[in-house]
């Protein structure tokens, strides 16, 4: 079993490093009662582009770094999401086998990419945390997500979105929806209106 990162380095300098290592920590010890690999140690060892956007994608395991690899970063069009329910689904450790994920995502129909919803609540999209701005103003991410990001913690300890209980009953409460992850920050991010998010018409792709 592996472990992923997915790294953002922007213009010859790694993003939210500490975040990433302290998640690699805690999931070690974890899965493993062990310590993580360095990514300090890594970097050191690199040579990293001086220009550009880059995606560092390293899996790990008890063993230590199995793979590590660079490559120019391209962030994809989402313009729909669809609304997909997997009360069983787990994800709380990011996990390099992301099958049980993409037999959702296979089933988002016309929509660019699916919008998890479990036992009512709304989670995370295929490859995103989900933060949506209230009638109010307020940016929120669900408190029940599957993962919880680097990006959206920076966001939480930054007080720039807040953390509440998001039902899909609440959706009409929220005006927008926005997808962050670690290669998407917070002015980079995809930002969607909230009619974006689709609901099926009969219940699909439960897990």
């Amino acid at each position: 079993m592996c472990l992923l990162e997915s790294i953002r380095i922007e213009q010859g300098e790694v993003q939210l490093l500490h975040y990433h290592q302290r998640r690699m920590d805690a999931s070690a010890q974890a899965l493993w009662h062990t310590a993580a690999p360095s990514l300090q140690h890594c970097v050191e060892a690199m040579s990293l582009p001086a220009q550009g956007v880059y995606k560092w994608r390293l899996t790990y395991n008890d063993k230590g770094i199995q793979t590590s690899e660079l490559m120019p970063y391209q962030p994809k069009s989402i313009h729909s999401l669809q609304l997909a329910q997997a009360d069983a689904l787990e994800y709380g450790f990011k996990y390099a086998d992301r099958s049980a994920i993409m037999h959702l995502w296979g089933q988002r129909g016309v929509c660019d990419d699916i919008l998890i919803s479990k036992q009512g609540y709304i989670t995370d999209s295929s490859y995103c945390n989900v933060v949506l701005r209230h009638v109010s103003g307020v940016w929120h991410t669900p408190n029940t997500c599957l993962l919880k990001g680097v990006m959206r913690q920076y966001l939480i300890d930054t007080n720039t979105i807040a953390e509440v209980n998001i039902k899909i009953s609440d959706l009409v409460k929220y005006t927008k929806v926005r997808l962050v992850n670690a290669m998407m920050p917070w002015r980079r991010c995809i930002e969607m209106d909230i009619n974006a998010i689709k609901k099926p018409h009969k219940s699909i792709g439960v897990l």
